[in-house]
Order: structure tokens, then sequence, then C-alpha cells
């Protein structure tokens, strides 16, 4: 059996790095496909750091060699149909879903989170390509409840974690115990002053420090300015991560995260740590609340709602991790038959 993965992989993003290990590990503990391909950026680097065959993503030949080549086809996780960051975008994911179907091939939604969309014509298409699809998944309740009543899917829609979530810890070492993490997003008119000036004064209250955990590229922009702001005994920049257990063994040590992107965010939850999401979209909000967390508008890092938030989650941090474990492993429980090696099986010889 031969599956590809289909996903905004190799951009050298965190996020859907985690997404692509969890779904391989799935694949290869429970099931062994005879050909896993994944449509990259960076073919050359992911078949290197995953030991499969990758083909480049934008590429027209290598798309219809890779669908030609395949049973099943993984639209593996991540907020891929979406029409905010620009229609193109969307229009790319949905030319997949159509040449899957030209070739008869299986097609899989998995783990996605679905969005309200820009224009009247992305819901309608939307709306008729998922009719080419075979298995839908979501990964959060608003996903659901937006394809069931604003889009009226009448497929099954079915809901399971966010595959990172799957993802276990492997630490080394104990080098970063009871700091507190930090993301942030390089959004515009970010407030590096007042950001800076309630961490280095609750540093200094706490007896604690930071590290900055750069999940993309962009971040080290925001890690560099309060590494100027912040004094160097309070603050450290976590050097670029390969492997994402390894990174999850390091949020497993922390005393809590202070995440703006969502991927920060459930690396937290899938290391029981505590976390104080940003608000800067609604995915932030929504995770935070499935799994009972604290989170803030984006604009109130601009005054003394961030010092007090901090102040709440980490004097109540034994509380806070108690119920994220439970919950976590009540959502993976739920999730259970619902991973993509148990949907994949479905499709095994079909």
């Amino acid at each position: 059996m031969n599956i590809a993965l289909v996903g905004y992989f190799g951009h050298d993003n965190l996020g859907d790095e985690a997404i692509l290990q969890s779904v391989l590990q799935q694949l290869k503990k429970y099931h062994v496909p005879l050909r896993i391909i994944v449509f990259t950026q960076t073919p050359q680097e992911t078949s290197r750091r995953y030991k499969v065959i990758a083909f480049r993503r934008k590429s027209w030949p290598d798309l219809l060699a890779g669908i030609t080549m395949t049973d099943v086809v993984v639209f593996a996780g991540g907020s891929l149909l979406q029409d905010k960051t620009s229609f193109k975008s969307l229009l790319y994911y949905l030319s997949i879903i159509f040449l899957a179907r030209i070739f008869k091939k299986k097609i899989i939604l998995y783990a996605q989170g679905i969005e309200d969309f820009r224009y009247p014509l992305s819901k309608w298409l939307v709306k008729t390509f998922l009719g080419y699809t075979h298995f839908i998944s979501v990964r959060d309740e608003e996903s659901y409840k937006y394809l069931k009543d604003v889009l009226k899917i009448k497929k099954p829609v079915h809901y399971t974690v966010d595959s990172a979530l799957m993802l276990c810890p492997l630490q080394t070492d104990n080098r970063y115990l009871g700091y507190i993490g930090l993301n942030f997003i390089d959004i515009e008119n970010f407030p590096y002053k007042n950001v800076s000036d309630t961490l280095v004064k609750f540093s200094r209250e706490h007896n604690k420090k930071y590290v900055y955990i750069p999940f993309h590229e962009e971040d080290l922009k925001i890690a560099g300015t309060l590494q100027q702001l912040i004094p160097s005994q309070y603050f450290e920049v976590l050097q670029p991560q390969e492997n994402i257990s390894m990174l999850i063994g390091i949020m497993q040590q922390l005393d809590m995260v202070i995440g703006t992107r969502l991927h920060s965010l459930i690396l937290s939850a899938a290391a029981y740590t505590p976390f104080m999401g940003i608000h800067y979209h609604d995915k932030v909000e929504s995770f935070a609340k499935e799994v009972k967390q604290k989170y803030m508008l984006f604009d109130n890092l601009q005054n003394g709602h961030f010092y007090s938030n901090l102040v709440d989650v980490f004097s109540q941090k034994e509380s806070y991790k108690n119920q994220l474990k439970f919950l976590v492993e009540d959502l993976k429980t739920k999730s259970k038959n619902n991973l993509i090696n148990n949907i994949i099986i479905k499709y095994d010889k079909t």
C-alpha cells in the first residue's frame, strides 16, 4: 500500500514538521505501507530526515508522479483549506484533491482546522471538493461546527486531536528545568517594551529564567530584540530543534509556556506543561478552551493584564498541569479510532 502525505512541509515551520513527524510515527508503528511519499518544499532534506520518498510540493510533474504512484492521498493536518493567506493557496490544495479524484485515489482529510472563508466562492469550492473525499476528520469542535452548520457538509465528519499532540517527549538532560518557555509572533506593533518590562519584573520577583523557543525563522527577530531588552541572566534563546520529541522533552522541564503560535501550545500540552496562550487567532482560543488553559488577547500584552495572567498561571501551575494531563489523555482516548493508522487500515486492499 502506498501513501502520499500533503501539507505545508519543508518550510522550516516546527508546527508543520511536528505534524509530519507524528503522522509518520503512527504509520510506521501500526501499519507498514510499501511506500510513503511526502510532498515538501525541500525534498532532499525531508527524505534525509524522515527516510521517505519526497517530491517537490510546488512542481506539477512531481505532484502527478507522486499521486499516480500512490493508493491513498492524505491531507495531513494543519489549516490547509483556507483563503486567509491567499486564495491561490486554497486552489493549490483543491487541485490536488481534483487530481487524486481523476486518478481514482482514496482521499483523506486528516485532523484539519477549518476556518471561516473570506470569499463566497471559497465556500462553494470547498463544499464541492469535500464531496470527492472518502474520510474527513477535524482537530477541534469549531471546525466541526463550521463544516456542518455553515457549509452544510453531508458527509460524516470525525474528530481527532492535532497529530502533534500524539508525540511523546524525549528528555536527555535537565538543562532548562524550572524555566519559563516563550514564543511570540512578529505581529505588527508588537509591544517589545511592555513585554520585556513585564518579564523582567516577574523574573526579579520570582527568580525565574526564560528560554525563547523559535518555531519559525521569523520568530528569531523577536528573540533578538527581546535579548537586547532583557538581562542575559534571565533570558536564553533555544537553538532550532530538528527532533520534535527532544523539543517536547525540553518543554516538559519548564514550569509553564507563554506561546503565540498554536503548536507552541500543542507541544506544551503534549508535555503536560501549563501554558498561557496569546490570542492572535481564533485557533489559539479554541485549543486553550479545549484543554482549559489560560489565554489572553494580544492587545493585552500592552497593559497590566499580561503580568496578572502570568502570575495566575505560575501560582497555580500544579493545578493547571493536572487538569491539562487529564484532558489531553481524554482527548487522545476519544481520538483513538480516528488516528491516521486506524483510518488507513480501513482502506487497505479496498
